[in-house]
């Protein structure tokens, strides 16, 4: 029995070593995997930076696009914004021109009046002013008074 007792003895002194070689083991596995993953993910990240650089430059070029739309719109903008001021021109030269002309024509027909109304004065004071031979006649004419 003395072989077993030392042999128990040896295998709980054995015990505690293994279980740190297994701990060990596992750590070192642990640390291989993880170091594996570390060598892994700067390829890994290379590619998510090649990926958001690519989206970047096709967000540049959409934004470049986007640009030169708006130029053009821009000077559309500028050209209709051109035209329509010219026409607005146009029309308040004609209001103007319009309005230049029936003021010359109320002068003209005031001028007309104004003629028109001096012959009737002058033929209202031809009738009214007697003539020297209208009053002799008018005076032998006159009813006699009466008593």
């Amino acid at each position: 029995m003395t072989r077993k007792p030392k042999r128990a003895g040896l295998m709980g002194r054995l015990s505690e070593p293994h279980e740190r070689l297994g701990r060990g083991r596992g750590r070192e596995r642990g640390t291989r995997c993880r170091v594996a993953r570390l060598e892994a993910e700067p390829g890994a990240q290379g590619d998510r930076v090649e990926q958001l650089q690519d989206g970047l430059r096709a967000v540049r070029d959409e934004r470049l696009i986007l640009r030169e739309r708006l130029n053009g719109v821009h000077v559309r903008r500028a050209g209709l914004y051109f035209s329509w001021a010219g026409e607005e021109e146009a029309r308040r030269r004609a209001a103007e021109a319009e309005r230049e002309e029936a003021r010359r024509e109320r002068g003209r027909q005031v001028e007309e009046l104004s003629l028109r109304l001096g012959a009737a004065e002058g033929l209202l004071r031809s009738v009214l002013e007697p003539s020297p031979g209208a009053a002799r006649r008018s005076r032998t004419r006159r009813a006699p008074a009466a008593p």
